[in-house]
């Protein structure tokens, strides 16, 4: 049986959430310079991204299940890898300067080692409850 979480916590709380809004609005930003062109391709990608981070770490926290929670937050670290890769591309096309790139691979290391911390933290209550039985 899925193991049940004791209480919901206020997504916003998570200091997780809130670099992952940074991260948002920095790449919004970044993205002001790109050229039109692209809104079709990479900057709806680099939005739709980033918008589905933080909406999964806001998902996972208000899940009542720890599986779920843990499910919700793997899927913000594959939109945060994506993201990541197509700012590779931005860099390498010359649409953002790699100083902005160090700035926002930075925040997106971050925000990605708080993830995989909350993530091992689910995995070890779930071992616990499994040794449990």
């Amino acid at each position: 049986m899925a193991q049940r979480k004791p209480r919901v916590l206020n997504f916003r709380d998570l200091t997780v959430y809130q670099k992952a809004i940074c991260y948002q609005k920095e790449i919004y930003e970044a993205i002001k310079a790109f050229p039109h062109f692209e809104d079709d391709v990479l900057i709806t990608a680099l939005r739709k991204n980033v918008v589905s981070i933080t909406l999964n770490i806001a998902e996972g926290n208000a899940n009542f299940y720890y599986n779920k929670e843990h499910d919700r937050y793997n899927t913000a670290v594959e939109k945060l890898s994506s993201t990541r890769a197509i700012l590779d591309l931005a860099l390498s096309l010359n649409y953002i300067s790699a100083q902005q790139y160090k700035e926002l691979d930075n925040l997106a290391e971050e925000v990605l080692r708080m993830l995989i911390k909350l993530m091992d933290k689910i995995h070890i209550k779930n071992k616990r409850s499994e040794s449990a039985c």
